[in-house]
């Protein structure tokens, strides 16, 4: 029964978390309202225009002749610039707006959508593979994705949408500056509907709008619900270039960072008013439900305590580091977690951070065990509370993955070194699953698991890491340098097909890794001085104070 209960959590977490992952973006989103400008070929980066002959001759053969190239503001991101070519179909009366995704895919690394007006102020438009993220309806507007393979496929759909609307409406000609300032005017029009709903909201102070809570919900269950087609139409590109090599296009190290660093930014968001703390409120019910058919209320709220104040101490830690983003929050029939992020934190505030949960929680339980007598302890049904808080905390300060002490152990020797980190998480899948064999350990048997599917990636970032260290100066600093070492690394080493989100994952775990192991030997041995006098310590302790186990 233990079994199948962890068993219908994790598939539960796994099917939920695509969709709360979408919310929480959602919510921090800032969006805006586009702005399009014609762009010589002379403001255009070399690089750019290189990048955007690739797909010019598979749309002159259905019939597009170059126009321009325009620059645009992304709608969800308030600082980043992005550019695109405009070509047009004088046959159809149709244009063709191409630029880079803003996750480049090496596999599809253009956007290409068809744009047709008609003189009654209806739009024709076809988009590829980004339908799913549309928020709300947008007026005046024929919206059309097909999720093609090919753009003759997209093309195609377009065509037989625009020859039936051709019976009852005429498409509108007109030239490329006409299209940009039309096209500009029909997104404000859009914007200004969501305003007017109340699915978008002013940020005071700016000029930004933000979702309302009912829209990003409602969008991030349309986004969870359709995101499997995206990765269905990802898939296929993929095969064909497997079969097909031509359509790997080999993306230049800058766009790579630019998209890595507008993916950042999608992943900080912007903090919104209340809702971390009804995320609190909220994974604490669902934890408290998931708990109740193995302890008895009394219990339920101990464990509850005890695990808020351990969080809370790496939640404080955290804030009084200047980590941003802090927030506390329960996994039901897991545990509790706190979150931030300081993206130059040294290994001595992790280090702090990591110590600061398990540490306050072991001197609180001996401390009260020590100075309140056993009787009285008993009266006041104190020795549950002793036993949650010391056994909990010193277990979480063992040096065992995913624990903190596994983590500080991790931090201070494992993570320098690239291929004993892996070994480290092979000893803790081996060591947790040995322990989840047992009655009532179902909980290690499921760590077990999770720490195992990190470990392919962590065998292909330790790779990475070590070639990088060979060929990257110890002494560079800038942090744009390292990112575009490590995609290089990324495609010398074979990886630079990987979907771009993974490949994100990766760089980003290699960046931090490349920024902690600035930190000299003898910090790290300081540091793991301290945390072994706290592990044996809390053990001498632990002996010393009696602590009633129930």
């Amino acid at each position: 029964m233990e079994y199948l209960l962890y068993g219908l959590a994790v598939y539960g977490l796994l099917v939920v978390a695509p969709y709360l992952i979408f919310f929480q973006r959602l919510l921090g989103l800032t969006l805006q309202y586009i702005e399009y400008e014609i762009r010589s070929g002379e403001e255009i980066p070399a690089y750019i225009k290189d990048l955007f002959e690739i797909p010019l001759p598979e749309l002159e053969k259905l019939g597009f002749q170059f126009c321009s190239y325009f620059s645009f503001n992304d709608i969800y991101l308030d600082a980043s610039k992005s550019w695109g070519m405009v070509l047009y179909n004088e046959a159809f009366k149709t244009f063709a707006n191409v630029n880079i995704r803003s996750l480049p895919e090496s596999v599809r690394l253009f956007t290409i959508e068809f744009f047709t007006f008609f003189e009654d102020g209806v739009l024709l438009h076809t988009m590829n593979g980004q339908a799913y993220g549309v928020i709300g309806k947008i007026p005046n507007t024929i919206l059309q994705d097909p999720y093609a393979v090919e753009t003759q496929e997209q093309w195609q759909v377009h065509q037989d949408k625009l020859e039936h609307l051709a019976l009852t409406k005429m498409p509108l000609a007109m030239s490329s500056k006409a299209f940009i300032e039309t096209l500009r005017s029909h997104h404000v029009t859009y914007i200004d509907s969501l305003v007017k709903s109340g699915q978008l909201s002013p940020i005071k102070g700016t000029e930004l709008l933000e979702l309302n809570l009912g829209t990003a919900m409602k969008t991030a269950i349309k986004m969870g619900k359709d995101n499997s087609k995206y990765i269905t139409l990802v898939k296929k590109w993929t095969q064909k270039a497997k079969t097909e090599p031509y359509r790997y296009v080999e993306i230049p190290p800058a766009v790579e960072v630019e998209g890595f660093r507008r993916m950042e930014r999608i992943e900080r968001g912007r903090a919104r008013k209340g809702i971390k703390s009804w995320l609190l409120l909220g994974s604490l019910v669902v934890f408290a439900i998931s708990f109740t058919p193995f302890f008895d209320l009394e219990t339920l709220l101990i464990l509850i305590g005890v695990l808020f104040l351990h969080e809370l101490g790496h939640f404080l830690t955290m804030r009084g580091c200047g980590y941003k983003d802090t927030s506390i929050f329960f996994l039901p029939l897991f545990g509790a977690a706190a979150s931030g992020r300081k993206e130059n934190a040294t290994i001595r505030e992790k280090f702090l951070v990591l110590l600061a949960g398990p540490v306050p929680g072991i001197i609180l339980g001996v401390a009260i065990a020590l100075a309140i007598p056993d009787s009285l302890q008993r009266s006041l049904g104190l020795q549950e509370v002793i036993s949650f808080l010391v056994i909990i905390n010193y277990f979480n300060l063992l040096p065992i993955l995913p624990l903190d002490g596994g983590r500080i152990l991790d931090l201070l020797i494992f993570s320098r070194h690239p291929y004993t980190d892996v070994l480290f998480k092979l000893f803790a899948v081996g060591l947790l699953v040995f322990i989840g064999m047992s009655p009532g350990t179902g909980i290690f048997l499921f760590l077990g698991f999770l720490i195992a599917f990190s470990i392919p990636a962590s065998f292909r970032s330790a790779k990475i890491l070590k070639i990088l260290r060979r060929e990257l100066p110890q002494s560079t600093d800038d942090a744009d340098s390292v990112l575009i070492a490590i995609f290089q690394t990324l495609k010398k080493s074979g990886y630079g097909s990987l979907p771009f989100a993974q490949k994100y994952r990766m760089v980003k775990d290699i960046a931090q890794r490349c920024r902690e192991s600035h930190s000299s030997w003898g910090t790290r041995l300081l540091l793991l001085g301290v945390y072994l006098m706290c592990l044996f310590g809390g053990l001498i302790l632990l002996g010393n104070s009696f602590v009633p186990v129930r």
